[in-house]
């Protein structure tokens, strides 16, 4: 896998148009049969609301090579590769998965700097239909912009869930505090 040389300046929405159990199953097929060094996404939202740590972003994503605008790379370059699991040409999203994909696309976007104008579907920049014809982006576009130009009063509180790889554990944990927030390690047990 080739290391990332330019900082990520956008937010691809992507759907894995299939009916995958979680992370590992596509990780797998990613590497097992595509023959990738990991997953081709930075990360995946499962129907569960689960947050799944794809490919470290110091690596070049695997998710799309379409052209960023102005640029002469493509957007495995300069984008931050975010799948939910689905088929979004066939099928709807649940609310839960919605809802943590709004929340992740957010944290996403604070974390790396990335403006609300750079949040793109990957059919933006490259000749597919992902993330499908039935994905929600109105109003996913409209929640997501809603939650970053809103101020949180202190009595508000939000939750996220986070399936983490045991080896990206405490990096994972480092960044979600670094970004000012509280972190609590839950057991799946």
């Amino acid at each position: 896998m080739d290391l990332r040389v330019r900082p990520i300046k956008y937010l691809i929405i992507h759907h894995t148009a299939g009916n995958e159990a979680n992370t590992q199953v596509i990780r797998n097929y990613h590497v097992n049969v595509n023959g990738w060094g990991d997953i081709g996404y930075h990360g995946v939202v499962e129907r569960s609301g689960v947050i799944g740590v794809g490919r470290d972003v110091k690596y070049i994503g695997a998710h799309s090579l379409g052209r960023a605008p102005g640029e002469t790379l493509n957007m495995n370059h300069l984008g931050y590769g975010l799948s939910c699991i689905g088929n979004f040409e066939t099928g709807i999203m649940s609310p839960i998965q919605f809802d943590a994909l709004v929340k992740e696309a957010c944290r996403i976007c604070k974390l790396y700097n990335i403006p609300f104008e750079n949040i793109r579907r990957h059919s933006d920049d490259d000749s597919t239909s992902c993330p499908g014809k039935l994905f929600p982006w109105m109003n996913f576009l409209t929640e997501v912009n809603k939650v970053m130009k809103a101020v949180v009063s202190s009595d508000v509180d939000v939750y996220l869930s986070v399936r983490v790889r045991t080896s990206k554990k405490n990096m994972v944990i480092k960044q979600i505090i670094d970004m000012g927030y509280a972190c609590k390690e839950l057991s799946l047990a």
